[in-house]
């Protein structure tokens, strides 16, 4: 039976239904918890950065936190649905991850939806019977080494999780790809992500001294794309039940990241702050304001003390003869900002 392939190139391409993350990230309502830096296994495609690769260190939608309060705050500010627990390999601080799981799940309930990655070198069976009971939902493997696919068929046959491999598609090693998709389908797994090998400053002296090449969008490897797409065409003739999903590079930054962004800047963004289409947020700082102010621009003007002053940039021109226009990310701590104009009037 041939299956259908559907979706587009910018948003990536399934067959088959996706999983409740995927479907839950698409939408911007998933906070990613960075839950430790540590790894044991070295992908020398690993792409996560010098200040977080090796160290112990947790973030939630890249801001640093230390207390699970302050990862659940961060759901509540976009109003998360769910969550994606990565790393690093969260396994290896096993206690702390299992106090994540259970905490969102008591102050959110069962139906926010938890899933995790891991490469499967700490998902024994007891591990994984842990996090069936701290209330994990679905689990992702990526499987660096054949030892590990006992522990995913361990995580298939003896829990209730939702079960799936996410690997990268790297050129020349398509073969891989149908052996675990097809383990896979033959244990009763549910689904099998693909991602476009992406390139990061940690990672890129390790893929040239490999011999590959940049791609011209400067975000991942040439080449992945085309094994990724090679892959499906294949997976649509040979596999007749698992899911299959591929996530084209741009498509964190164009959907997910920008997504999330949007959610967060909606919820916590203020009267005098606008929002802008790829989800930062822009305020006019201003010094000195004109000495008559409209009635109805009140409420658009906040003073932040020491002779400072913000209001919403579409009123700047009436209330400032002078001001710059800040643009930053919506941020629980402190703000980061990504651009800064001055204007007279």
């Amino acid at each position: 039976m041939v299956r259908r392939i559907f979706g587009r190139s910018d948003f990536g391409y399934n067959i088959g239904e996706v999983s409740q993350g995927c479907k839950i990230c698409f939408s911007g309502s998933s906070i990613v918890i960075f839950v430790t830096g540590l790894c044991r296994d070295s992908c020398f495609y690993c792409p996560i950065s010098y200040r977080k690769r090796g160290k112990d260190l947790t973030y939630v939608n890249d801001e640093s936190v230390t207390t699970i309060d302050e990862i659940i705050l961060e759901a509540h500010h976009i109003k998360a649905r769910g969550a994606a627990l990565t790393g690093g390999d969260p396994l290896l601080v096993l206690t702390k991850t299992i106090g994540i799981i259970e905490a969102l799940k008591n102050e959110f309930g069962e139906k926010f939806y938890i899933h995790l990655y891991t490469s499967g070198r700490h998902a024994d069976r007891e591990t994984l019977k842990l996090l069936e009971k701290a209330g994990l939902d679905e689990i992702r493997f990526h499987p660096v080494d054949k030892k590990y696919l006992k522990r995913i068929e361990i995580a298939v046959k003896e829990t209730s999780m939702k079960v799936g491999i996410e690997v990268p598609a790297i050129p020349g090693r398509i073969e891989w790809l149908k052996e675990l998709a097809l383990f896979l389908e033959n244990i009763g797994g549910d689904f099998i992500n693909i991602n476009e090998l992406e390139v990061s400053e940690a990672n890129i002296n390790n893929m040239i001294n490999r011999g590959y090449r940049i791609s011209k969008n400067g975000i991942s490897i040439e080449g992945s794309y085309e094994t990724a797409l090679e892959f499906l065409n294949w997976a649509k003739e040979n596999l007749n039940r698992i899911a299959v999903r591929f996530c084209p590079a741009i498509y964190k930054d164009k959907f997910q990241l920008r997504n999330r962004l949007l959610r967060k800047a909606s919820i916590i963004g203020k009267p005098y702050e606008e929002l802008t289409p790829s989800g930062t947020l822009r305020v006019a700082v201003i010094e000195k304001i004109k000495e008559s102010l409209p009635a109805e621009a009140k409420n658009y003007v906040v003073e932040l003390g020491s002779g400072l002053t913000v209001a919403h940039p579409k009123i700047a021109n009436y209330v400032a003869s002078k001001y710059q226009i800040i643009e930053y990310y919506p941020r629980t701590k402190g703000k980061f900002i990504v651009n800064r104009v001055e204007y007279t009037t």
